[in-house]
C-alpha cells in the first residue's frame, strides 16, 4: 500500500463517495476520502424528505441546466440511470422504482444508501476521514500537497474535488469547492439557489399558512412565460413553496426583477367552464350569501382570501352577482397574479446552479483542463437538475466516472 499513489477525494457526500469506492475497485491507489464535518453523508441523509430519491430512470438532457447543453450531453451519455443503480447493486441496495421514475431504496431510508456506500468503501480500502476541511491544495511535480485549516498536510498524486455547493449550509453547504477550484486556476459561473420556496409580495398572503392546494404554476418574466409546471402549493409565511414552485426556482436568475408566479388554482376547469359552473350556482341558488360562491371547487381559507380580494364585501346574496364579477372571480382564480420578491436563502435551496464551466473539465473523464490528475464532480460543476432524483443521478454518475478515470490514470 505504501508503495501505491494516493487518490485524495474531497467531499464525502453522494459524488465522494461514488469516486471513492469507484477509484478504490480498481486497486492502483490508496483512495482518502476528506470530510470537513464530524460525520460523512449529512445531506445525504436529509435527501428525499428522509428518503433518499437517488435516481430517476428517466434522467437525460431536457431534465437539466447549464450553460454548456453539447458537453452535458456528451457526460450524461457516459452513466444512464442504469450504470447508477448497476453501482448500487454491487453496494448491496435492494431499490425499487415508483411513479415518473423515482428511484427509492426498498428500506425506504437515506440512512440505509449512506450505510451501503460507507461499508462498500471500508470493504475496499479507502480510507475515511472527517473532520479534515481542506484549506488549499498546492500543486507540486507530479502530486498535490492538501493543507488543512488545522495545520495538517496529506500528499496526494490525484484530487477529485467533490464538495458539494453553497445550498443547505446547516447540512454542510460551503463555498470551500469554489475557492479551492478558483484558486487552482479555474472560473466560476454565477453560483445561484435552486430547488426552493419563492417569497412573494402579496397582501395578507400569511393568511393562507398551512394550506396546500394542486395548481398550474408558471413563471413570467415581464410578458415572457419562461417555464409552467402543475403540482401542490404551498402557501407560508415567507410566499410559496411546494414541488412545481421549488422546480420553476431554478430558471428565476435567468427572468431579472421583474417576474412573477401565476397561480391556476382550480386546473381541472377552463376559463369558459368554470364561468359556467358559477353561473349555474348562481340560477340554482339566488338566495346563498356570496361567502359559499366557491363551496365544494376551492379549499375554504383559499375561497374566502379571493371572494374577498375581487368582491370586498361578501354581505349579498348569488342573485346580486353580475357576469362582470363572477368573470372578473374566475379571471382571478384562474389567472393570480403573484410578484416574486426572490428566494428565502441558501438555508432553503436543495441544491446550488452554476459553478465551474463544463468545459474546463474533460467530457469524458472529468478530469481538469488546468492540471493532471485533478477531477471535479458533482454539484461543484455548472450542472443542475429538476426534483425527483436528477441531482442524485448527476452526482453519484459523476463520481463513477471520475473515479475510475482517476485510478485508471495510474495504470
Amino acid at each position: 500500500m505504501k508503495n501505491k499513489p494516493t487518490i485524495a477525494i474531497i467531499g464525502a457526500g453522494a459524488a465522494g463517495f461514488a469516486a471513492a469506492i469507484s477509484a478504490a475497485k480498481k486497486h492502483t491507489a490508496h483512495v482518502v476520502l476528506l470530510e470537513r464535518l464530524n460525520r460523512s453523508g449529512k445531506k445525504l441523509l436529509a435527501t428525499g424528505n428522509g428518503r433518499c430519491n437517488l435516481e430517476n430512470m428517466t434522467a437525460d438532457l431536457p431534465a437539466y441546466q447549464t450553460e454548456n447543453v453539447t458537453q452535458l450531453r456528451q457526460m450524461l451519455e457516459q452513466f444512464p440511470p442504469q450504470r447508477v443503480l448497476d453501482f448500487f447493486e454491487e453496494c448491496g441496495l435492494l431499490c425499487r422504482e415508483e411513479e415518473e421514475g423515482r428511484v427509492y431504496p426498498a428500506a425506504n431510508q437515506a440512512a440505509a444508501v449512506l450505510e451501503v456506500l460507507r461499508n462498500e468503501a471500508a470493504h475496499y480500502g479507502v480510507q475515511e476521514i472527517c473532520e479534515w476541511e481542506v484549506a488549499e491544495i498546492i500543486p507540486e511535480k507530479e502530486r498535490f500537497r492538501l493543507l488543512s485549516s488545522d495545520g495538517r498536510s496529506l500528499i496526494a498524486q490525484a484530487v477529485i474535488l467533490a464538495c458539494g455547493g453553497k445550498a443547505a449550509p446547516k447540512l454542510g453547504g460551503t463555498e470551500l469547492g469554489y475557492q479551492l477550484a478558483e484558486t487552482l486556476g479555474h472560473t466560476l459561473n454565477v453560483v445561484y439557489p435552486c430547488l426552493s420556496g419563492l417569497c412573494c409580495k402579496e397582501p395578507k398572503l400569511n393568511l393562507l399558512k398551512g394550506v396546500r392546494a394542486e395548481c398550474g404554476v408558471s413563471l413570467w418574466s415581464k410578458k415572457q412565460l419562461i417555464k409552467r409546471c402543475d403540482g401542490e402549493v404551498q402557501f407560508n409565511d415567507y410566499g410559496i413553496s411546494g414541488y412545481p414552485v421549488m422546480q420553476l426556482s431554478a430558471s428565476l436568475h435567468k427572468t431579472g426583477k421583474a417576474s412573477f408566479i401565476c397561480l391556476d388554482l382550480i386546473p381541472q376547469l377552463s376559463m369558459q367552464e368554470l364561468v359556467s359552473k358559477l353561473h349555474q350556482r348562481k340560477k340554482k341558488y339566488p338566495q346563498r350569501s356570496a361567502n359559499l360562491l366557491l363551496s365544494g371547487l376551492l379549499n375554504q381559507k383559499l375561497a374566502t382570501y379571493h371572494l374577498h380580494k375581487v368582491f370586498k364585501t361578501l354581505d349579498f346574496p348569488f342573485s346580486a352577482l353580475s357576469a362582470e364579477m363572477i368573470f372578473a372571480l374566475c379571471q382571478q382564480l384562474k389567472e393570480w397574479v403573484i410578484p416574486i420578491l426572490g428566494m428565502p436563502g441558501w438555508d432553503m435551496a436543495q441544491v446550488s446552479g452554476g459553478g465551474v464551466p463544463l468545459e474546463e473539465v474533460s467530457a469524458q473523464t472529468f478530469e481538469s483542463k488546468k492540471w493532471k490528475r485533478l477531477y471535479l464532480a458533482g454539484e461543484l460543476l455548472d450542472v443542475v437538475g429538476e426534483c425527483g432524483g436528477y441531482n442524485l443521478h448527476w452526482a453519484f454518475g459523476s463520481g463513477i466516472v471520475a473515479g475510475t478515470a482517476a485510478a485508471e490514470s495510474f495504470r
